[in-house]
């Protein structure tokens, strides 16, 4: 609408910082695009059902991820345009509000009210169905292979999902929100502490399989790709919330003694046959 009435205009500015850019901006960003980009991987809890199998959810998760970075641009670079170049906002409830008060200057007034009550709607409903089907589906497999309780890995005859795992899920998703309503600051940089260090894990992966293993070729895409996002996560990393580095890392040391046990009572750390 303001573009309409000419008080905006396009333009490629959104993509130039108005202070010229810097290192320490692009970083500080790394962060943000991670967290933003949770749950993509969670396809690959489909894999034992999808059609096709591996290829099928290969193909859709490269699918997603370039609709969703698509969506991403499109959705800052219209908000760029319509803020003037160099625009702050003040910490708290000015930065958590930011986009839907700039909608409500671009477009009507109500139009503010009804995205704000869709993206609740969505974040309710879609993300927690989607969440939960295979976040369960994650447990299931675990629960299967023996390195988590067994009733987990029930699968309902009627439905054929993993029932166990579902209630599971859905009941420590409603404890964690109770519980951490006054610390959703502190959750937040959790979650982003440890989408950072799945996702070093996830390019340390990549380089081990096609370039130590396999002898890939490809130097761009299987050797240059996961060292430099690697690297570049790693130091986002190390500049997170120290509180969040505090807990994950605990979580982390926590992680690694169940591994140790696992290893040392001749428990299998890989996938069953089942």
């Amino acid at each position: 609408m303001l573009i309409l009435q000419g008080r905006a205009h396009l333009s490629l500015n959104p993509f130039v910082p108005a202070d010229g850019g810097s290192w320490s901006l692009i970083l500080g960003a790394v962060p943000v695009a991670a967290l933003s980009y949770i749950g993509f991987d969670a396809i690959s809890t489909l894999n034992e059902e999808a059609e096709g199998g591996g290829k099928t959810v290969s193909r859709a998760t490269m699918i997603v991820l370039y609709q969703v970075t698509a969506l991403f641009v499109v959705q800052v670079f219209v908000a760029g345009i319509l803020v003037p170049s160099g625009t702050t906002f003040a910490d708290g409830d000015a930065v958590n509000n930011a986009f839907y008060n700039v909608v409500g200057t671009a477009m009507a007034g109500w139009f503010k009210t009804v995205l704000l009550l869709t993206a609740a709607l969505i974040a309710i409903f879609a993300n927690t169905i989607a969440s939960n089907a295979t976040s369960a589906r994650l447990v299931f497999s675990m629960a299967r292979d023996g390195q988590l309780p067994k009733f987990l890995s029930r699968v309902s005859d009627r439905h054929q999902v993993p029932l166990n795992a579902m209630i599971f899920i859905a009941l420590l998703s409603v404890g964690v929100g109770i519980l951490g309503v006054e610390q959703s600051g502190l959750l937040i940089t959790l979650v982003t502490f440890g989408a950072i260090t799945a996702y070093v894990l996830l390019h340390v992966s990549v380089f081990t399989h096609f370039v130590v293993r396999g002898r890939s070729r490809r130097f761009f895409v299987h050797w240059v790709s996961p060292i430099l996002g690697a690297a570049l996560l790693l130091v986002a990393l190390w500049n997170a919330d120290p509180h969040a580095k505090i807990v994950g890392s605990c979580w982390l040391v926590i992680g690694l003694g169940v591994a140790a046990y696992f290893k040392l009572t001749g428990r299998s750390l890989g996938d069953s046959d089942a």
